[in-house]
């Protein structure tokens, strides 16, 4: 008998119902306000170094970028399986996002330190308070639809990528405008969102405490004896060193390298809507080819489409934008199939934020040091050769763990759609 055969029928996974696609509402707000912002970094890690801290270089600056990403992410381990015990976290973690915010409005020019505290650390523990448990209440609701309710919650996230970097262009080179102003301005979108997300998303699951039938509590020494999941996870860990090059310097490479400055402010924006897309059909195709296969079709498409980006050689816009809007929808499959990928795994709904907290935070990890990495071997002399390659590299030999991992849950389910 499974951890499914034992909740009593009443907390069945109904696969559907109003309140399940409310909850997917609630998040999809909620991905607006948590990765939509850190998917408009890019616009931020441009105007840090050539205007408000000319003291720092591009690698420094990413430090912020990366420490926030990290934070969002590795903070699902913990409430990943504070979730699963009933722990409520979406109103202290959204309190803490919004007050960090506040605080980054009132940082003054070249003062990285206090940036990094408010943007970095701040924003970043705040985001990863909500996003994972919000994210795992899905699973509650979904099973055979898993992977397309997932997608449609995750477009939010495109959405806020492509909303949130013209709104920072046009407004941080706007002289009417000052950063801190701007900066509440973005505050006030994200606290809007985060009350919606607040009055929509609700758990059908009581506490663990308070289950009326036997699950045995999510533990973390279980993974390490599930060993698709943990090179899975191994294989996430490779691949995310590489995988945000595009999102963090296709701006600023596109820009210095002469291409107009209407047509460069936009391509961040045009990566993520195309991610609209990339989100939902990768979902779709996964909950009937399996989340692992799709997920390693668009891991590879991905890694040609690094390579690429050697093709941006001068003022021409038609490379970046190609370039833009395929890796958009293509990244935008990984992105959204992660979290279904790990779910499938699990042994039951008992387990299912743990196991996605706990690849997340993996990609915590790889996130903190990536983007830091790639600014190192891209120097002060922008040497976009060294960074495109290093990334292209570790995308490739992620995706061929990840195949391995994907050969080892084949084999436990006796099925190829995995």
């Amino acid at each position: 008998m499974t951890p499914f055969d034992k909740i009593p029928h009443e907390y069945r996974i109904p696969d559907g119902g109003l309140q399940a696609w409310l909850t997917v509402l609630g998040v999809w707000f909620l991905s607006v306000a948590t990765y939509g912002a850190v998917l408009s970094f890019g616009v931020l890690e441009d105007y840090y170094v050539r205007v408000y801290m000319t003291n720092k270089t591009s690698s420094q600056v990413a430090w912020i970028g990366s420490t926030q990403l990290f934070l969002l992410q590795a903070c699902g381990l913990v409430s990943g399986k504070l979730f699963d015990e009933g722990a409520p976290l979406q109103i202290v973690g959204g309190l803490l996002y919004v007050f960090s915010i506040f605080m980054l409005s009132l940082v003054k020019e070249n003062q990285f330190y206090q940036v990094f505290l408010a943007q970095g650390v701040g924003m970043g523990l705040g985001m990863g308070m909500t996003f994972i448990p919000a994210t795992a209440v899905i699973s509650h609701y979904f099973y055979r639809k898993r992977g397309v309710a997932m997608g449609i919650s995750f477009t939010g996230s495109s959405v806020g990528g492509a909303v949130f970097p013209i709104m920072l262009n046009k407004l941080l080179h706007n002289p009417s405008w000052t950063f801190g102003n701007v900066i509440r301005l973005f505050g006030g979108i994200v606290a809007a969102c985060l009350l919606v997300t607040n009055l929509l998303v609700r758990t059908r699951l009581p506490p663990r405490k308070l289950r009326t039938w036997e699950a045995p509590p999510p533990s973390v020494m279980v993974l390490f004896k599930d060993p698709p999941f943990i090179v899975a996870s191994v294989a996430t860990v490779i691949t995310t060193f590489g995988i945000f090059f595009p999102i963090f310097y296709i701006q600023l490479m596109s820009a210095l390298h002469g291409v107009d400055p209407n047509l460069s402010f936009y391509l961040i924006t045009a990566l993520n809507a195309a991610s609209i897309p990339g989100r939902v059909i990768p979902g779709l195709l996964g909950d009937r080819l399996g989340p692992l296969n799709v997920l390693a079709a668009c891991q590879f498409v991905c890694i040609g489409i690094i390579l690429a980006m050697l093709g941006i050689t001068g003022p021409a816009a038609a490379p970046p934008i190609v370039i833009a809007l395929l890796y958009g929808f293509f990244y935008g499959g990984v992105i959204a199939l992660t979290a279904p990928a790990a779910a499938q795994m699990s042994n039951g709904v008992h387990e299912v934020g743990l196991r996605i907290g706990f690849v997340y935070a993996f990609i915590g990890i790889a996130s903190l040091f990536g983007a830091p990495l790639q600014g190192e071997l891209l120097s002060d002399r922008f040497r976009w050769n060294r960074s495109i390659i290093f990334s292209s590299v570790l995308m490739a030999a992620g995706f061929v763990v990840f195949v391995v991992a994907r050969f080892l849950m084949a084999k436990r389910k006796g099925t190829q759609f995995v």
